[in-house]
């Protein structure tokens, strides 16, 4: 049993391509590079040092690697959730067509990924059970 975090995220996208995007993996490297982004560092320091970012960071990882060849953006999506339940927090206060809105600025790269953690902070609460 694996407790490095990309792992467990990669094990999450697939799983969750697989049964609800009918997505197939074409491209596993690029889909541990995308977990493993949010845990990146320069000089022993994180590149993304907060949950906000590294969440960000993994969903641009994922919607860009295009690492399936269907749901990248579902799954990229859900596997953000999945990241912030695992930091017992959510997002609140989004509809689906702002959060559809949102993923699709990502992978246009119509938003920066410092404000796309700033969207993040704005709707994040913590996970109630």
């Amino acid at each position: 049993m694996t407790t490095d975090p990309s792992d467990k995220l990669f094990e999450f996208a697939v799983c969750y391509a697989r049964t609800e995007c009918s997505g197939s993996l074409i491209s596993e490297h690029k889909l541990r590079s995308a977990c493993g982004r949010p845990f990146q560092t320069f000089d022993g320091s994180l590149l993304h040092p907060t949950v906000v970012s590294q969440a960000a960071a993994l969903l641009e990882g994922i919607v860009l690697a295009h690492a399936f060849d269907d749901g990248n953006k579902r799954t990229g999506w859900m596997t953000l959730i999945y990241f912030l339940a695992c930091h017992r927090q959510t997002l609140r206060g989004i509809s689906d067509a702002e959060g559809e809105e949102v993923v699709v600025s990502v992978v246009t790269h119509n938003l920066p990924l410092a404000d796309f953690a700033g969207w993040i902070a704005q709707h994040l609460v913590p996970l109630t059970e």
